[in-house]
């Protein structure tokens, strides 16, 4: 369903698509409660974030941006990181499902669509552990009927953020905004009325406190 703007869900990353008229970008939060590294610790998540999504109108389509557990897990700020390449997986491939469940759970409360962002890229453990989660992130999404977007071809060829898009240590800057706006476009996710001329030159806002 084609809107002129759609609501963005997620955790501080979001900051970075506040720049465009046309996505409404709401944090949910800080990281301690947007985490799905274990089933307990997804249960807040899950209840915050649906308790949110029945406030505003159901037409709207939903970008889930939600997934920084992944840079979370990658510099072991819950103890999750093993030097075991398949406990790491088996808590990645946890993570992803139990966001998936998520976002299946939003498409089933609203009439849009829901798109799900994949796991940014950031330092070279990130890329590992990113690659992974959004391999398995992307197959639950096309078992599910999601939509998908993947930012990693624009923004990290290579599989490492290229230094145009860094805006600290775990963060991107506004310069996704334009491939994602393709994307929601090219999915007929954004009318006509689509704000072509926005100020992506603005400096990124976001500073660590």
């Amino acid at each position: 369903m084609s809107r002129p703007y759609i609501i963005a869900l997620g955790d501080s990353q979001t900051r970075s698509l506040s720049y465009h008229r046309n996505i409404l970008a709401f944090r949910l939060g800080a990281s301690n409660f947007i985490n799905f590294l274990s089933p307990e610790r997804a249960a807040s998540t899950f209840k915050k974030t649906l308790e949110f999504v029945d406030r505003f109108d159901k037409s709207n389509n939903v970008l889930m941006f939600l997934n920084g557990d992944v840079i979370q897990h990658s510099i072991d700020i819950y103890e999750t990181y093993s030097e075991d390449a398949e406990k790491n997986e088996e808590t990645l491939q946890i993570a992803a499902k139990l966001y998936c469940d998520l976002c299946v759970q939003v498409q089933s409360r609203i009439s849009g669509k829901v798109v799900v962002a994949a796991a940014l890229p950031n330092d070279m453990r990130t890329q590992i552990s990113g690659s992974s989660y959004n391999r398995t992130l992307l197959k639950l999404c096309q078992d599910s009927d999601l939509l998908y977007f993947d930012m990693w071809p624009y923004i990290a060829p290579s599989g490492l953020l290229l230094p145009a898009y860094r805006g600290d240590n775990h963060h991107v800057t506004h310069r996704l905004t334009p491939y994602l706006i393709r994307f929601l476009k090219s999915h007929r996710l954004l009318s006509s009325e689509v704000v072509e001329e926005s100020d992506f030159g603005l400096r990124y806002a976001y500073e660590i406190e």
